[in-house]
């Protein structure tokens, strides 16, 4: 099996119509999209699909009832044995750790913002808030955008190939071959389904309209999403995804300590395009960086031990020089190294994740994904 072929998943991941920013999340029918993810994991059809034949073959073979004794029943695990992650599909496994990760967290308008907030001991605290710009940015904006057009021709063919989830692109960086790193490719999926909770209900609840809204002129190359242009969805994922590979691989050994600036590089070369194709601001992508990053942050602290999470707030009316253009540096040196950022905030509040246990579902799979580069 191909990663083409674990990703027609793909196709199970046009069950996430990508990125279209998801537009299908009817793709997750695109759970189906999550055969998308059995695809992911290698699974395969049945070995038998004729109905008639097995009754056919039990009539001659199987001879007089005989009931099985206890001695040969089939073991039952403890409740709530990790074991038995082993055995179920991979989209079973995905709906458990989706239940896990998402069930703390929730979404809080507040006047121009929304914020995504965690469950904690005295009360919900905010993880990432984000305050959508005054209008008159995004106009300002619209000529750095038709600044872009004239290498949308260089671009096209990557614009294209990016709409779905690009997991081919971060394969030509970190060898993601289904057959050998299927619970990497899972814990990845796991991410973008993450993203894909978080971002789109921000986007709904903000509203901001895509470019093509303001001009006429602007004439995106692919079909320009119905809901809102910030945060831009493929920025979010893209980080969020580049990043925790990252985490994935320097957890499993310190050569891989210098493969992060390539994944981030391509993380902001995803979002850019988007830009170029006509269908995001730059200070969408900014929105989305700062998000992607932070659950990415969030994500690896459930699954490994340290403490606290530094709360971030993307303050769109902050950006003062509209006119500049998107950089993944200046966010990341913002949300890892607490440089200055135009627009981006630390929160006074951090939040606190639970040491992750032994039992926990999304600890399971991390060490997984950790041991296929180990």
């Amino acid at each position: 099996m191909t990663l083409q072929t674990g990703l027609t998943g793909l196709t199970g991941l046009t069950g996430l119509t990508g990125l279209t920013g998801l537009t299908g999340l009817t793709g997750l029918t695109g759970l189906t999209g999550l055969t998308g993810l059995t695809g992911l994991a290698g699974a395969t059809a049945p070995m038998v699909n004729d109905p008639a034949s097995l009754i056919t073959t039990r009539e001659a073979i199987a001879g007089p009832w005989s009931p099985p004794q206890a001695a040969q029943w089939p073991k039952m695990p403890a409740v709530n044995a990790l074991d038995t992650m082993n055995e179920v599909s991979a989209d079973v496994r995905a709906r458990v750790l989706d239940a896990a990760l998402f069930r703390p967290l929730s979404f809080k308008p507040e006047g121009d913002a929304i914020a995504l907030m965690v469950d904690q001991p005295g009360g919900a605290q905010t993880l990432m808030k984000l305050t959508r710009p005054a209008q008159s940015i995004f106009a300002e904006q619209l000529d750095l955008i038709e600044s872009y057009a004239h290498i949308r021709a260089d671009r096209a063919h990557e614009i294209v190939a990016q709409i779905f989830v690009p997991f081919g692109f971060f394969s030509s960086i970190a060898w993601l071959h289904p057959d050998r790193r299927k619970f990497t490719i899972e814990f990845l999926m796991l991410v973008f389904r993450l993203c894909a909770f978080a971002h789109l209900p921000m986007k709904v609840a903000l509203g901001c309209p895509r470019p093509n809204a303001y001009s006429p002129q602007i004439q995106p190359i692919v079909d320009s999403p119905l809901h809102g242009a910030l945060p831009s969805g493929h920025a979010t994922e893209a980080f969020a995804i580049g990043a925790t590979l990252a985490a994935i691989l320097k957890t499993a050994s310190p050569r891989y300590a210098s493969w992060e600036a390539q994944l981030l590089r391509l993380a902001e070369r995803v979002a850019v395009n988007r830009t170029i194709a006509g269908v995001h601001f730059p200070i969408d992508s900014m929105a989305g960086a700062a998000l992607g990053l932070q659950l990415s942050r969030y994500l690896v602290r459930r699954c490994v031990p340290g403490g606290s999470v530094h709360c971030w707030h993307f303050k769109g009316p902050d950006a003062k020089d509209a006119r500049t253009d998107f950089s993944g540096d200046a966010v990341v040196g913002a949300i890892t190294g607490g440089a200055a950022a135009i627009g981006i905030e630390k929160l006074p509040t951090p939040i606190t994740v639970p040491n992750p246990a032994d039992g926990d579902t999304l600890v399971w799979l991390w060490k997984k994904a950790v041991a296929e580069w180990a």
